[in-house]
């Protein structure tokens, strides 16, 4: 699994400067030190990178007289360089050396007609998002602890990216994985690079979960198109076409597959997640799609391949997500043969739809997957609140409905109240075998904990008695009406009290209209119920905005929280975690942990049980 060759190759170098273990000592265009200090050897990690490797034993040459040649060309594309890290302060464990990549256990994910067969079972699978899972930073026992979970919750596919582009290198508690620039370009295989795939990769190994991993994002978040054309020139609808950008892309691509070649965990490679074109004929999407899939097939005819679209442009309505103006035609796309399977996301909030409308979107791509012969995976779906009761129809069309093989939530939240994610009581995912009707849902008792420990009720007490209804005097019944809580009529007419006094000015814009037109009610400054009551509903529209940008193009952080999240975020501060670590685990807009108040308020377990 960590690896990218099944055979290593011992080069012998003869310059008269030796690399230093760990350092690079070949590759094509390699044109540094190729002999290696006492005690490492230079190990052939792919065409473009080998390194030296502490105490790795040099097996004989498969081919000694082995050269790379490349056919000669004009361009000017920048040459790519692997590093193992730029700062790491010691060696990888022996877990990430260049040893083959391991086979495990199982059979490859394959398709059979209209479903996926995972592990010899053909049916309907239940899956999630998880971006965070190998770009996010998270130690090896948060990730230990989101398989576990995965596994304990039945949801067997789960999507993370596969891409952290970015055009300058950060500091080195921040994932990357690629950077590009014009001078040359860097691929990091290094312990904050793509050793944090390498992990996902094992855990998935160990618990069952079978991943989609995607190459580059249409989107800005994590780098995206925008990271390459930031080094190589040209636009966003030129991407798909430009030749550096492309050669490159394929680098990574390569960097990627050739690690993974024969783990069981891999569900799929994806080209890309959510490509479009705007503007552009849908050739250029189709004729991409078709050659890179080619090339996905030609270094790993073992795992499934998909193109990782929203499924726009089909035929149905005359709605926004059926036109083809993003320059993508699913049904053209689906017939390319070396793309296995179909996929397409759902989010009404954003496309200007109705949740209802979601349902026909589905059976739309089911039918189209039915006629092209390969499943369809609804891949991305989600909306920002109420889950269950917008989710849960689209769920019970996708497991009815023929052609639709998995779906998988937007997206896995750890701990948090208002997702979909795997938490710690068991739940059951909607799924069907071939030709079952929908299975019904199967209740589960949760789990049982053992009682906490019986605190203090003083203070219990003091809060009930401060939150009981006041008694209603004529102090506090005049208040209500000084609030304009218990104002009868807040309206402009004439009846009503809250009618302001006629303008003194033109520029009075909260004096009533004349003639009883406008508006019924009055401003909110002039009533404070009114004033809390907009307050709530611009806060929600805030929320609701900022669900549906995680993950999207411009999105600058979260500053909604639930309790748990902040709880943790309090925690972490206690422990001397510095504030801006703390929001990039969390994926925090800049400053929202220094709102959070004074730090010491969390009381460590122990004092609490003493307390108490």
């Amino acid at each position: 699994m960590k690896s990218f060759v099944a055979g290593a190759l011992a080069l012998a170098g003869a310059a008269s400067a030796q690399q230093s273990a760990w350092g690079q000592c070949g590759g094509q265009g390699w044109t540094g030190q190729t002999s290696c200090v006492a005690g490492s050897t230079c190990v052939v990690q792919n065409p473009w990178y080998s390194q030296c490797l502490p105490g790795t034993a040099a097996p004989p040459p498969a081919n000694p007289t082995t050269t790379s040649t490349r056919a000669a060309t004009t361009s000017t594309r920048a040459t790519t360089t692997l590093v193992t890290s730029t700062t790491r302060a010691a060696p990888p464990p022996a877990t990430t050396t260049a040893a083959a990549p391991p086979t495990t256990g199982g059979a490859y994910v394959n398709t059979n007609g209209l479903l996926f067969n995972i592990d010899g079972v053909s049916k309907y699978f239940p899956g999630t998002n998880c971006y965070w899972c190998s770009v996010g930073g998270l130690s090896n026992a948060d990730t230990d602890l989101v398989f576990n979970n995965l596994k304990a919750n039945g949801l067997k596919i789960l999507r993370v990216w596969g891409f952290n582009d970015v055009n300058s290198i950060p500091g080195s508690n921040t994932v990357w994985f690629q950077n590009h620039a014009a001078s040359g370009s860097t691929i990091n295989t290094g312990a904050n690079g793509l050793q944090r795939l390498d992990y996902v990769v094992q855990a998935a190994e160990r618990t069952g979960v079978k991943l989609i991993i995607n190459f580059v994002n249409n989107w800005d978040d994590y780098g995206g198109i925008k990271a390459y054309t930031n080094a190589y020139g040209g636009t966003h609808q030129t991407w798909y076409t430009n030749t550096a950008a492309q050669a490159q892309y394929r680098r990574f691509v390569q960097a990627v597959v050739s690690r993974y070649t024969t783990s069981k965990a891999i569900f799929a490679w994806e080209l890309a997640n959510e490509p479009r074109c705007n503007g552009c004929n849908t050739d250029v999407i189709f004729n991409w799609a078709k050659s890179a899939s080619e090339y996905v097939k030609s270094l790993d005819p073992n795992h499934l391949v998909t193109l990782g679209d929203e499924g726009l442009g089909i035929a149905g309505d005359s709605s926004y997500p059926y036109q083809f103006g993003e320059g993508t035609d699913f049904a053209k796309n689906l017939a390319i043969n070396t793309l296995d399977f179909g996929t397409f996301h759902l989010y009404p909030g954003s496309w200007g739809v109705s949740y209802d409308w979601g349902n026909k979107w589905i059976k739309d791509h089911a039918a189209a997957c039915v006629a092209a012969g390969k499943p369809c995976f609804f891949e991305e779906y989600g909306a920002p609140n109420n889950h269950c009761a917008i989710e849960r129809p689209w769920q019970l069309t996708s497991v009815a409905t023929p052609g639709m093989a998995a779906d998988a939530f937007w997206q896995l939240e750890m701990g948090s109240s208002s997702s979909k994610a795997a938490s710690g009581a068991a739940r059951k995912f909607l799924t069907r075998s071939p030709g079952a009707a929908v299975p019904p849902v199967a209740a589960r008792q949760p789990r049982s904990a053992p009682p906490r420990p019986q605190a203090s009720t003083t203070k219990d007490e003091a809060i009930r008695a401060d939150a009981a209804d006041p008694e209603v005097t004529a102090d506090f019944s005049a208040r209500l009406h000084q609030m304009g809580i218990a104002q009868p009529n807040p309206t402009y007419s004439p009846s009503s009290h809250a009618r302001p006094a006629p303008a003194s000015s033109p520029s009075d814009a909260h004096a009533p209209p004349s003639g009883g037109t406008g508006p019924l009610f009055p401003s909110a400054r002039n009533n404070s119920t009114l004033g809390a009551l907009e307050a709530r509903r611009l806060a929600e529209m805030a929320a609701r905005s900022e669900f549906e940008a995680l993950g999207r193009k411009g999105f600058q952080g979260r500053e909604f929280l639930d309790l748990n999240t902040i709880v943790q975020m309090h925690v972490l501060r206690d422990r001397g975690v510095a504030d801006r670590e703390i929001e990039e685990r969390f994926n925090l807009k800049q400053g929202v942990v220094a709102r959070l108040g004074t730090r010491g308020i969390t009381v460590p377990a122990s004092m609490a049980e003493a307390e108490a």
